[in-house]
Formats: C-alpha cells, sequence, structure tokens
C-alpha cells in the first residue's frame, strides 16, 4: 500500500525558505519602498509633475496602498521569517544586511507617514492595528542598526551563496564593511532628524560612513531587457515605448534648471534628453504653444513650453500636457540610466546611453 502523504507539495512549509532568496526579496522590496517614498517627494517639490488641481485632491488613501504593500508584507515580514526560522551561524551577514534594510524601511516610513503600526503589525492577530509613536520606532530602527553591525561583524558568519544585489562586485570582507557604513550612515540621518549632536559627533569621529562614491549606498541595475528586464522601470518607459510613454515631466524643474541661475545648470543634461531641438521658427508647431495658462499663472510664468525644446507638465495645473510622439523630453542618463543630452535632438531607443544601467 501507498505511504500516507503527510505535506502538501503546492503548500511548501515556511521552514524550506532559501536564506538567500528571503535576503534578495528583501533587497528588492526595500528598493521598491524607496523608489515609491521618492516618487511622492519627487512630486511634491516639484522634481516630477504632480496630477491635480490643488494639494488636497492630489492623493488619496489608495495612493499609498503600494508602499504599505511592501514594507510591511515584504521587507518586515520576510525579515522576520528570515530572523526566525534560520538558526544557522552561516547566515549572520544575511541577517545583518535585513535589519539594516528593515531599519531603513522604519525610518523611511516615518519621515513619510509620521506615527505608524509596528508592535502589532505582524503577529497575525491584529486586523488595525494601532499607530505607535514615530519616536519610538526611530528607537527601535536605532536599536535594529546596532544588532545589525553585530551581527556584520560576527566572525562566525560563513560567506553563503547570496547574490548582493547592492553590492554586488565587491568581495566578501569589503561588501560586510560597506553594509556597515550603510548602518551607520543611516544613523547619522536618523540623529539629525532627531537633533542628538553628540551621535552625530562620534559617528563622524569613527569614520565609517559614507564618505564618498565608491560607498555609494544605490541599487544596480542591468541592461538586460528579458528574463527578466532588469533595467531601470522609467528607461523601460521611455526609451522602449517613445508613443505610448506616459511619463510626464515636471515643467517646473525644468524651468528651475534653465532660469534660477545667471547661467543654464549644466546638470539638464544630465537629467533630461531632449529628442527635438525646438528652434524659434518652429516653436508654434507645437500644441504646448498655443494653450492657454490657467487664471492664477502670472503672465511671465512658463506654462507648457520651454525654450530649446524643453517641454513638460505644470505642478497641479490639471491634466498633463499631451506628449507629442518622438518630440517631447525624457529621462536622462540620470538616474534612469538613459542618455546624455548632446543637442543632437535624435529619438530615443533602447539602445541609447547606458541602456537602462541607471
Amino acid at each position: 500500500a501507498l505511504e500516507a502523504v503527510t505535506e502538501d507539495d503546492s503548500n511548501v512549509n515556511i521552514e524550506y525558505a532559501d536564506p538567500s532568496l528571503l535576503l534578495n526579496n528583501i533587497q528588492l522590496s526595500s528598493k521598491s519602498t524607496f523608489a515609491r517614498a521618492s516618487a511622492y517627494g519627487g512630486e511634491l517639490t516639484r522634481m516630477h509633475f504632480m496630477y491635480g488641481s490643488t494639494y488636497q485632491n492630489a492623493f488619496n488613501g489608495s495612493n499609498f496602498d503600494n508602499i504599505h504593500f511592501n514594507a510591511y508584507t515584504k521587507v518586515f515580514i520576510d525579515t522576520q521569517t528570515l530572523l526566525s526560522n534560520t538558526s544557522s551561524d552561516a547566515f549572520y551577514t544575511h541577517f545583518g544586511v535585513a535589519k539594516v534594510l528593515k531599519a531603513y524601511t522604519m525610518i523611511l516610513m516615518v519621515d513619510l507617514f509620521g506615527d505608524m503600526p509596528y508592535s502589532k503589525s505582524l503577529d497575525g492577530t491584529e486586523l488595525n492595528p494601532p499607530l505607535q509613536d514615530d519616536a519610538f520606532i526611530y528607537e527601535e530602527a536605532l536599536k535594529l542598526l546596532d544588532e545589525a553591525i553585530i551581527d556584520l561583524e560576527n566572525p562566525v558568519s560563513l560567506p553563503g551563496t547570496v547574490t548582493d544585489l547592492f553590492f554586488p562586485n565587491l568581495s566578501m570582507s569589503e561588501r560586510i564593511q560597506a553594509w556597515k557604513r550603510v548602518a551607520n550612515t543611516i544613523k547619522f540621518k536618523a540623529y539629525l532628524n532627531t537633533r542628538e549632536p553628540e551621535h552625530i559627533n562620534q559617528l563622524l569621529s569613527d569614520g565609517e560612513l559614507i564618505l564618498d562614491h565608491d560607498h555609494d549606498f544605490e541599487f544596480k541595475y542591468s541592461t538586460q531587457q528579458t528574463n527578466p528586464d532588469s533595467r531601470h522601470p522609467k528607461f523601460s518607459n521611455n526609451y522602449d515605448n517613445i508613443y505610448s510613454n506616459n511619463e510626464y515631466l515636471s515643467l517646473s524643474y525644468m524651468n528651475m534648471l534653465l532660469t534660477d541661475k545667471t547661467f543654464i545648470d549644466t546638470r539638464i543634461n544630465y537629467f533630461i534628453y531632449r529628442q527635438d531641438i525646438v528652434t524659434a521658427e518652429d516653436f508654434e508647431k507645437y500644441s504646448c504653444f498655443h494653450s492657454i495658462p490657467p487664471e492664477h499663472f502670472d503672465e511671465d510664468d512658463p506654462y507648457l513650453c520651454l525654450p530649446y525644446g524643453y517641454s513638460g507638465s505644470d505642478h497641479l495645473a490639471g491634466a498633463p500636457i499631451i506628449q507629442e510622439g518622438p518630440f517631447y523630453p525624457i529621462f536622462g542618463i540620470y538616474p534612469v540610466g538613459g542618455a546624455f543630452d548632446e543637442g543632437k535632438g535624435s529619438s530615443a531607443d533602447s539602445h541609447l546611453g547606458l541602456q537602462g544601467a541607471g
């Protein structure tokens, strides 16, 4: 007779979760949480286009579902799973990295929302866990960072097989040092926000902070297009789909780069790539030239169009500009891994610039 089946193969027990794959998912989810938070901040500071007509109707509660989903159901719960279901001494480095990313996500959420659910948010018994004071969340995050540094320094830890998505090209010892710098720099940021100069001075004295480009804490995109597409997502939106692109650039930001100083800020060539260089003679061929600005605009306020081929959508000025095929500006080499604007005005395609390795 066949032996009784005691486990359901389609419902794998959590004890079989691979620690390295869990850590990779924590890294991916923390990246996504940061990207979403940055998008909101970019809109409020006019670096990105902000849809709507007032601040009151620019956002609604559902706009923030994604950032909470990534933080709670991925970063937090995967870190809890990794720590509670992995007992081998070989994974202290995994523990340290996961704790750094969880602490960073906690601080990010507090900076964005203030008080947040925490202590009872993952126990499975509270469908609506209570908010906790933002100062308490900061304290817990700082404790977690101290624990992370201890884990990273643990000599028992073995390299394992994890692919580090933030520091893929470093040796194991260099990687551990890099994550310690990240942990200390997050602590530095937290102490700046809480106005604690004695801790700030101690971190500066120790010198184990992100101090130059080689220490940068950044997610590494690549040029791989399929299985999976590992390019910067905004590169795909801008350079693969010229006629269906829904990325609306901020006219306010472009205008600041063009006119805020007595000279054109040369960073605009890195931030914005123009597919068409518009001269004074053919400027009127664009629909934005004929658009009527809202009543609250001053006579000298730019609306939709700027000189030299820059056009975009205005901050809280209703519907975005209708993008005109391969003529409108798109994101450049920073941060999406696109093309540097050399003033040639050629149409974008997926082979330009860094090809998505932003």
